[in-house]
Formats: structure tokens, C-alpha cells, sequence
């Protein structure tokens, strides 16, 4: 590190600084101070100069270390850095260096999404998986078109097109099957469908208790996410002949394990608990 330094601000004292060099020593500025966000922006600034001279190999390292800072900080409820990251993703695709070889994978194309409908880009995020759904490998097309359509147009909150891309879905990876259930929960939830919903939280309950080759952490957010909107679903349900006052200490009780719990969609979880309080 401070033989590159050295070369570095030996460099940098001539009027042909190498941008790559510029970009590589931004990037090793934030890593190095993590808070240094003047850091992240002569980064952002440099690598929009410099992205297209570089080789794609190089210049998809160097976006990915930007989107693992930006992860970083979302993860610290820093929300600036949500659309930083998205603004990311959109250079990559303009440069052609969001793939890993000849195709994208499904996580990068479910990511991309998931960022757009967070910060509500839903033309965006549509135009997205339209468009660049054949730049998936053919086998994952199929379940990532329906799957990632449905999780856009649930957020328009076109509830019966979006059970229509999840009817869709063709249930051969666990993955797919426990994030369509998710969106299915929300709807059935939402439209106070309490009996398709109690059915589907029995159904996932045991597809986890057989599934082993998931990792016990990761099946722990989905089972903590239906076993929590199954209890909320009860406290409504029950709310329509008894007064809320009365349930007030049960629903208090839940927000609290909800709160402390590692759970799936914590924040819509929490969202739907807080409007049964008011």
C-alpha cells in the first residue's frame, strides 16, 4: 500500500495524472474511511469520466466496489446511497458491464428491481425487466420475468396482475418459491383475505420445516415473516368485533419481537403493524 501511495502522489504532481490510477486510489480512500463521502463522490465523478476507457473487466471491478459502498451505507438506513446505487447499476447497463460473462444473473436483474421499486422508479423498474429479461441466462427467463413483474406491479398495487405473473411462476428453486409466496402474503393481507392467508402461512410453514438445504438463518427470515403478518392478520381480523383498546397489549407485544427480530420485509412488517396502532 505505500509503495502505491508513494507512486500515486508522485503521479499526481504531473499534469497527466492516469484516471484509472485516479479511480483506484478513490476507491482505496473509502475503504480505507468507510464515512468519507467527499471520497464516494470524486469516485462517482472520475468513474463516469473513465468508465468507457477502461477494460470492461476492470471497469465492472470498480462499480462493484462503488455498489458495496453504497450497500454499506444503505445498510446504515442512509437512504442518499439507494439511488446512488441505483445510478450505478444504470451506468453499468449503459456501458454493458452489468453481466458475468455472456449473461446477467438472476440476482443482479431481481436486484436492479428491487432498488427501482424502492425508490418508487416503477416505470423504470418495468422497462427493466422487459427489456433486458433475454439478457438472462434462457433456463431463468421464464420465472424471472413473472416473478420480477409481479413484485413491480404489486407496488403499483395491481394486485390481480400481479397474482397473474405468481400463478406463473414455475416452483423449481426454492428462492422463487419462498419470494412469490412473500409477495402472495402481502396481497392476500392487503385485500383482507385472512382465510387464503392463514392457509398459505400453513403451507410455507411446512415447505420450511421439510426444506434442508437452505442455511437455518435464512430460513428463519421467511418463517418469522409469515408467522408475523399470520398473528397481525389475527389481530385484525379479531379488531372487527373487538375493541382495538383490548388488543392494544398483544399488538404492542408483537411490534416489539418484530423490532428485534431478524425478519424478511421487516419495514413493510412494521409498516402494517403501526397502522392497526393508529
Amino acid at each position: 500500500m505505500e509503495q502505491f501511495l508513494q507512486f500515486y502522489f508522485n503521479e499526481n504532481n504531473t499534469e497527466n495524472t492516469n484516471l484509472l490510477l485516479a479511480l483506484y486510489y478513490s476507491v482505496l480512500t473509502f475503504l480505507r474511511f468507510p464515512n468519507d463521502e467527499a471520497a464516494y463522490g470524486i469516485y462517482k465523478q472520475k468513474l463516469q469520466s473513465g468508465i468507457s476507457m477502461a477494460h470492461p473487466q476492470t471497469a465492472r471491478e470498480l462499480c462493484l466496489y462503488g455498489q458495496n459502498q453504497c450497500i454499506r451505507h444503505i445498510n446504515k438506513n442512509n437512504a442518499f446511497y439507494l439511488k446512488e446505487l441505483f445510478d450505478l447499476y444504470n451506468l453499468m447497463l449503459e456501458n454493458n458491464i452489468l453481466y458475468e460473462g455472456a449473461y446477467m444473473t438472476q440476482y443482479t436483474f431481481k436486484n436492479y428491481v428491487t432498488v427501482a421499486l424502492r425508490l418508487k422508479a416503477f416505470d423504470e423498474a418495468e422497462q427493466f425487466v422487459v427489456n433486458y429479461q433475454n439478457r438472462l441466462h434462457p433456463a431463468q427467463q421464464f420465472n424471472a420475468y413473472h416473478y420480477n413483474l409481479a413484485a413491480v406491479y404489486f407496488e403499483e398495487n395491481h394486485y390481480a396482475d400481479a397474482m397473474k405473473m405468481l400463478n406463473a411462476i414455475q416452483i423449481t428453486d426454492p428462492v422463487y418459491y419462498l419470494d412469490s409466496r412473500c409477495i402472495l402474503l402481502k396481497i392476500y393481507y392487503h385485500e383482507n383475505d385472512f382465510e387464503a392467508l392463514a392457509s398459505l402461512y400453513d403451507s410455507v410453514r411446512v415447505y420450511l420445516l421439510r426444506l434442508k438445504q437452505m442455511p437455518k438463518k435464512q430460513s428463519d427470515l421467511y418463517k418469522f415473516l409469515f408467522l408475523h403478518t399470520y398473528k397481525l392478520s389475527r389481530i385484525k381480523l379479531r379488531s372487527r368485533v373487538e375493541p382495538m383498546s383490548s388488543l392494544q397489549p398483544e399488538l404492542h407485544k408483537l411490534m416489539q419481537k418484530i423490532d428485534t427480530t431478524d425478519v424478511a420485509n421487516k419495514g413493510w412488517l412494521q409498516s402494517i403493524a403501526s397502522a392497526l396502532v393508529n
